[in-house]
């Protein structure tokens, strides 16, 4: 009798690469189209099926390969295999700042941005009101967390977070005036947090790890 698959890790969005590497590929192959078809997205062409069971899953851990077609695509980073309706496309800077009033729309597939108040360790009140610019990485932001005394460099942070690659140049930076505030809704930094501040709410956004 034949058994639906189930995906081999808790959400059919991120599937454990052990899991299916134990698998013989005809298995591989039900799994995936059956995690793909739970994620509501379109069923891929055999062809992509094939390349995903021979490319895909036994990539060296180190590798990023990806498997698309129209509307999806598969995406390997270390343990894990990603099932995405496909990167957003990179948004232009957003011409508006983000009050704590207003959401703020970062564009087709990124989401929308919103401040909570009354957050421990969030914003300051006072750079929240005054408006904060929304800025993507440019390459050698650094911030300072609460609890530390250095600087640590955006790069490795996102790093040691396990942020997925094609996500980082993604993340929304928020400004006040050349002061990075906040990496999305990871990290504020330390001199701009306030006891009762604002906590930032990344919504409807892609998976960051």
């Amino acid at each position: 009798m034949f058994r639906k698959p189930k995906p081999a890790s808790g959400s059919p969005k991120r599937l454990d690469i052990d899991v299916l590497g134990a698998l013989s590929p005809q298995r591989q192959r039900n799994l995936l189209r059956r995690a793909i078809s739970l994620c509501g997205l379109p069923p891929p062409p055999a062809t992509r099926l094939y390349q995903a069971v021979d490319e895909l899953i036994p990539a060296r851990v180190d590798a990023q390969p990806q498997v698309a077609w129209p509307g999806a695509e598969l995406r390997r980073y270390r343990n894990h295999l990603y099932i995405m309706p496909g990167v957003p496309d990179l948004p232009d800077e957003p011409a508006q700042v983000l009050r704590p009033e207003a959401s703020l729309d970062l564009g087709p597939g990124m989401g929308q941005l919103v401040l909570n108040p009354d957050v421990d360790g969030g914003i300051n009140p006072e750079l929240a009101s005054a408006g904060l610019r929304v800025r993507y990485r440019q390459g050698g932001e650094e911030i300072r967390l609460a609890g530390h005394d250095c600087t640590h460099k955006l790069k490795k942070l996102l790093q040691q977070e396990g942020i997925v690659p094609w996500m980082r140049s993604r993340l929304p930076l928020l400004y006040s005036g050349g002061r990075l505030v906040a990496v999305a809704d990871l990290w504020i930094a330390a001199e701009c947090s306030h006891e009762a501040g604002y906590g930032v709410s990344w919504r409807h956004r892609s998976p960051l790890n």
